[in-house]
């Protein structure tokens, strides 16, 4: 308030300001609260369907070792349609689709991998349900939509799992020089180890003389 000639000049300057800016105060103080009270029930509102989507996922896990799958279908089609947004949702397709594969059912096994994939929001989880879908598009006889689905993204640490099913796409499409190329890209990019050692019996089954 610099520059006023005395205490009451300022005063009125004060009253004359806010009476010209103190609703727009006002009403940012009431929208910074109704923020503020708002994100807080909208985070313990997530909070609440984490929680309970947590519990659904663990007795679906319990169905799952008693080999209950009907219980285990409705259980894991409950979690996909009340809490989709949930890291749950796409693991219960996941785990439903597992389900669909042991029972012969590919289309649907594809099914809830692709909304898995389409619903996940983790790396892990997409990476996870994209190899899966990999692997029953090439038990389907598609081979060709297998390797695209694979080389549509940037594989990441799962290079290894990326190539070596690439590499059974590639035989399975007839390509065996391919197949060789990528067995030996997850070689490279794999530890060694039991899994290591039965990719190289893959490189070997088709190409012998490449080590």
């Amino acid at each position: 308030m610099e520059g006023y000639a005395s205490e009451q000049e300022q005063v009125e300057a004060i009253k004359k300001w806010w009476k010209e800016n103190g609703k727009i105060i006002i009403v940012g103080v009431v929208l910074g609260l109704a923020v503020l009270f708002g994100s807080r029930t909208w985070i313990e509102h997530k909070h609440s369907l984490a929680e309970a989507a947590s519990m659904q996922f663990e007795q679906l896990m319990t169905e799952l070792k008693q080999k209950n799958n009907q219980a285990a279908n409705e259980l894991a089609e409950l979690i996909m349609s009340d809490y989709p947004k949930t890291p749950y949702a796409p693991l219960a397709a996941m785990a439903l689709a597992k389900v669909k594969l042991e029972d012969g059912d590919n289309a649907s096994a594809r099914e809830k991998l692709q909304w898995a994939l389409d619903h996940a929001q983790q790396s892990e989880f997409q990476h996870t349900a994209r190899l899966r879908l990999a692997k029953v598009l090439i038990a389907q006889g598609d081979p060709t939509q297998a390797i695209t689905l694979l080389d549509s993204v940037d594989a990441e640490k799962f290079l290894a799992l990326y190539e070596e099913v690439k590499g059974d796409a590639y035989i399975a499409a007839g390509d065996v020089a391919k197949a060789a190329q990528s067995y030996k890209k997850a070689l490279n990019a794999q530890s060694s180890g039991t899994s290591s050692q039965q990719l190289q019996m893959k490189l070997d089954d088709i190409a012998p003389d490449n080590n």
